[in-house]
């Protein structure tokens, strides 16, 4: 079992590392599992103690709701809307059948994450 008062060292250990992150992917996914079961638990009248299950009200506006703003104020509705990805700025000029303008495909850096190596 991990002990957090030993977290510095492991942050200073790559092998340590290593075996600390494959654990703790381990952990999110089981997580993830039991927070869901956590909460099918709870709709059912049980507690689960420590935890409370929180309910927020979600809404929605129809697209076709946008319409009178898109004549009224294209670019203020644009500007609400804010950058898109360029993925999804591919897909929207393919369902428009527009070809997409280089120009408008702004680079905006590199995001380096981490992923698991299969190792064999």
């Amino acid at each position: 079992m991990f002990r957090f008062e030993n977290f510095q060292a492991v942050l200073r250990d790559p092998v340590m590392l290593g075996e600390f992150l494959t654990e703790a992917s381990k952990i999110a996914e089981m997580e993830k599992v039991a927070r869901e079961r956590a909460i099918s638990i709870m709709l059912r009248g049980f507690k689960v103690p420590g935890w409370l299950l929180r309910r927020k009200e979600n809404s929605y506006v129809l697209p076709s709701a946008l319409e009178p703003l898109m004549t009224e104020s294209l670019d203020v509705v644009l500007h609400a809307f804010g950058s898109i990805s360029e993925r999804r700025y591919r897909e929207l000029c393919a369902r428009c059948g527009v070809v997409p303008a280089p120009l408008a495909i702004v680079r905006a850096g590199t995001t380096v994450t981490l992923s698991k190596a299969n190792i064999r």
